[in-house]
Order: C-alpha cells, then sequence, then structure tokens
C-alpha cells in the first residue's frame, strides 16, 4: 500500500531483532495460556478468516507486536475508549506492514471503534496486492459492517458521517487493489473532497501512457477550484504520475513543474513533504542523481522556514535517510547530526509528549546510518522522555508508538533495553 506525505507528517519506523532475544511480557504470558492459540484461531474461524497466515517473523519481533497491542488494549474504555481504538490500530497498520495478516485480522477484530473498519479495509489491500483476493473480499465485508453501523449510529444522533468516509475511502482503495476500478469508483463518487483524494492517487498509480494527458487535465482543472484537500489530491496525483512515468523525462519534468506550480498556498511541510516524496520515487528507479537534486530541494526549503521543533526534527531525519541512500553519506550524517544537535537545543522548550516524537526518527536515521551505538541510545532517550508524564495515557501511547517503530526496523535490541521495555509496559496503570 502506498501512504503519501500530506496524509500523514510523521511515519512509524521499522526494526527487527536477533532470535536470541525473547519477552518476558505479559503477553507471552498469555499467549502460552492453554487454548489460548485455540481461542484466536476459532476467532479468526467466525470471522471466516480462518485461512489466513502470517508471514515468518522472529519470535522477538512478533512479541513486540502482541507487547504493542496489549499495551494499546490496557486504555480503560472510560474515558479512553478513542485514544485505546486509535492504539491499537496503530498496531494493527504495523502489523499489515510486516505481512502478519492473521495477527492483524485478531487485533482488528478487537477494536471497539470506527478504526476496527479502516483496520479491516487495509488489510484487504494488502491481501490483495498478496494475490490472496478471497480473503481480502472477506475483509471488505467486515470493514463495511463497521461502515454501515457507524453510519446509523451517527445519523440517529444527528450527526456527521465522516467516520463512514474514511471507511469506505479505504475500502476503494482495496477495491482497486484487487481491479475492481469501477467499484472503486462508485464509492469514490460519494465521498467528499478530503477523503476522495486518497483513491485519486491510487487510481494516478495505475494510469498508463494513454490516460497520462487526460489526469493532468485534471490536475490543471483542480488547481484552479483552490480548494485545499483537492490540490493536495491533485499534486499527490502528480508525484504518482511521476513515478508511473519515469522513464519519460517530458512527462516527470511536466509532473515536477506542476507541483511546483501549484503549492504556492500549501503550508511549507507539506511542501518538503512533497520534494521528499519525489526523491523517494527517483531513488526507487535508481536515479542518485535526481534523488539528490531534488534532496537539494527539500534541504532549501527546511532552511528557508520557521518549524515548530518536532517537525524540523522529522524533516531532517528524514532528508538525512534520503541523502545517505542516494550516496551522499557525508551529507546524511550531517544533516542527522544537526538534527541531533538541534533537538538538544530545543528540547526545554518542547513539550514533555512530544519529545519522543521527534526522538522516534532520529533513532531510525541513525540506524540507517549504520550508527548503531547512536541509534540504541536515541531510542532510549525516547523512551524516557515518552514515560516523563504523570499520566498512563501519553505514556501508553509512545510506549505503543516506540515498540511499533521497533518491530518495523532490522534493530537489534540488547538485553537492558529489552528490561526497560518490559518495565515500562508494567507501569502502564492509574492514573490514565
Amino acid at each position: 500500500m502506498r501512504t503519501h506525505g500530506f496524509f500523514l507528517w510523521s511515519s512509524l519506523f521499522l526494526a527487527s531483532f536477533s532470535e536470541t532475544h525473547a519477552f518476558a511480557s505479559s503477553a507471552s504470558r498469555a499467549n502460552d495460556e492453554p487454548g489460548a492459540q485455540a481461542g484466536r484461531d476459532a476467532r479468526l474461524d467466525a470471522l471466516g478468516l480462518g485461512a489466513l497466515a502470517d508471514a515468518p517473523l522472529s519470535a522477538a519481533r512478533a512479541e513486540l507486536l502482541d507487547l504493542a497491542f496489549a499495551a494499546a488494549s490496557a486504555f480503560p474504555t472510560n474515558p479512553h475508549a478513542k485514544n485505546k481504538a486509535r492504539a491499537q490500530a496503530e498496531v494493527v497498520d504495523a502489523c499489515v506492514a510486516l505481512d502478519q495478516h492473521a495477527r492483524a485480522a485478531r487485533f482488528a477484530s478487537e477494536i471497539d471503534g470506527w478504526e476496527r473498519g479502516t483496520a479491516y479495509a487495509d488489510l484487504a489491500a494488502r491481501l490483495a496486492e498478496r494475490g490472496a483476493k478471497q480473503d481480502a473480499q472477506r475483509c471488505l465485508a467486515l470493514a463495511e459492517v463497521v461502515a454501515e453501523k457507524d453510519r446509523t449510529v451517527l445519523e440517529d444522533e444527528g450527526g456527521q458521517v465522516w467516520r463512514r468516509d474514511r471507511i469506505r475511502a479505504r475500502m476503494a482503495r482495496a477495491r482497486l487493489a484487487l481491479g475492481e476500478e469501477r467499484a472503486a469508483a462508485a464509492l469514490s463518487d460519494e465521498l467528499p473532497d478530503a477523503e476522495r483524494g486518497l483513491v485519486t492517487t491510487e487510481i494516478a498509480a495505475r494510469t498508463d501512457a494513454a490516460d497520462f494527458d487526460e489526469r493532468m487535465r485534471w490536475v490543471d482543472e483542480t488547481v484552479k477550484l483552490a480548494n485545499f484537500e483537492l490540490v493536495q489530491a491533485a499534486l499527490a496525483t502528480c508525484v504518482e504520475l511521476f513515478d508511473a512515468h519515469y522513464a519519460d523525462v517530458a512527462k516527470r519534468e511536466a509532473c515536477e513543474t506542476k507541483i511546483e506550480s501549484s503549492w504556492g498556498k500549501l503550508p511549507i511541510g507539506i511542501r518538503v513533504e512533497f520534494v521528499l516524496d519525489l526523491g523517494q520515487r527517483a531513488l526507487a528507479h535508481g536515479d542518485r542523481a535526481k534523488t539528490l537534486a531534488l534532496a537539494s530541494k527539500a534541504k532549501a526549503l527546511i532552511d528557508g522556514a520557521v518549524w515548530p521543533p518536532v517537525l524540523k526534527v522529522d524533516v531532517l531525519s528524514r532528508l538525512a535517510k534520503l541523502r545517505h541512500r542516494a550516496g551522499d553519506v557525508e551529507a546524511g550524517r550531517a544533516d542527522a547530526n544537526f538534527a541531533l544537535a538541534y533537538f538538544d537545543a530545543e528540547e526545554r522548550a518542547i513539550v514533555d509528549i512530544e519529545r519522543a516524537d521527534a526522538l522516534r526518527p532520529l533513532a531510525e536515521t541513525f540506524h540507517v546510518l549504520g550508527d548503531a551505538a547512536t541509534a540504541r541510545k536515541t531510542y532510549q532517550r525516547a523512551l524516557e522522555a515518552g514515560q516523563t508524564n504523570p499520566n498512563a495515557r501519553p505514556r501508553c501511547q509512545d510506549f505503543v508508538a516506540t515498540c511499533c517503530s521497533l518491530a518495523r526496523i532490522d534493530f537489534a535490541v540488547d538485553e537492558e533495553l529489552l528490561q526497560t521495555l518490559q518495565a515500562i509496559r508494567a507501569s502502564l496503570r492509574e492514573p490514565w
């Protein structure tokens, strides 16, 4: 599945662990209880998803996902139903990214909120991409049940149905992954501007050369509307066209030019997201020179604006990774070091519940740069920063995010860090 920068300004980061490590967590103990596996299998069977399986994953990484979900599920439903559902959905997202299909379905079934619908829809898209079309259809049916239930409840209360729209936008993306373009278009036509963009960009990713001019005309017409959500969707469409037609220099240059000439009223953070996204696409095509040119353009945008500290550390971290992967190791290291020094200088000005949000991307960046020692220290700092608030709610949210980050990247966790994770999980209790 693709994710576009403007839909999300920060991302989860990935980690894998050595098979020699194991967690003595409450989650693992629960998994070892007699009948636990049978109960999980029965739940999937009841959902019609008994054939789902998880891709091979180290025991420690799988355990970390379980630990994260156990922490997310520890939220008391009253008054933290929304926080609980969001945290659980974050773990499901990590499971989907790691092709833990059965685990993702089990976790999704335990979410008591509209996020269960988006979780099923995202899993459906992933299954469709992996060729498991029947299971994808079953997940879509489960997502539709949640969407319709949400619509009924909200209409009875006289409220808005944006949550249903969000689920159906994800369902439309899954329909595209299944090759059902008409069904996806029908779903998209019912969506408001804020949600339709996700579907539009996915359609653009599947555009062939014959449709390029038609898509670009749509972009031109949409940009003229000056609608914030639609302009973002139009420019994200250009990113997809840039990628899909990369071999055609004229077409990709037209897409890049259109993005830069149309983003004048968009926030600087979104502009940088677009440039970094273009850089990632160029790198995926093996074009290091173009990647580095786009990285330089992103650096100029970053340097020319005033940023909230957390966002500045995030974009600098991503820039460092892009430059490093494109072969400019020295510049990547300089960006990462500057981001860390900037965080140190601004740490006191950052709200305590946001400090770990800045440190996680930095930890992942040092890992990409091959500096395991600094990456480990930065992860440790993120864990410590995430536990300073006296209330368990923000501490739990940071803990789940860090566990998911560690579960996604190929990072070896030592015994001290394992013990820290275990202690934090045990400390998540009243007051919330």
